[in-house]
């Protein structure tokens, strides 16, 4: 996916969240100094991830949605 198609994909409308829903967390850096952001793996599963250029840098998985924004 290019970084436009993320986010087309991730609405923050109430009711139509959709797609990768790639949104960043308040707060937190990388230690490089990127912005974290979180994204929707599965219905209930997220991860922390990072951009790096081209590229999308996982940080965590979270199993437990909540999780990945504390």
């Amino acid at each position: 996916m290019t970084w436009q198609q993320i986010w087309d994909t991730s609405s923050k409308t109430p009711g139509q969240k959709r797609g990768l829903n790639y949104e960043a967390i308040e707060g937190q850096y990388s230690p490089g100094g990127e912005q974290v952001h979180s994204i929707r793996v599965t219905k209930k599963f997220r991860a922390r991830v990072i951009r790096q250029g081209r590229w999308m840098r996982f940080i965590s998985l979270h199993p437990d949605h909540d999780s990945a924004y504390t």
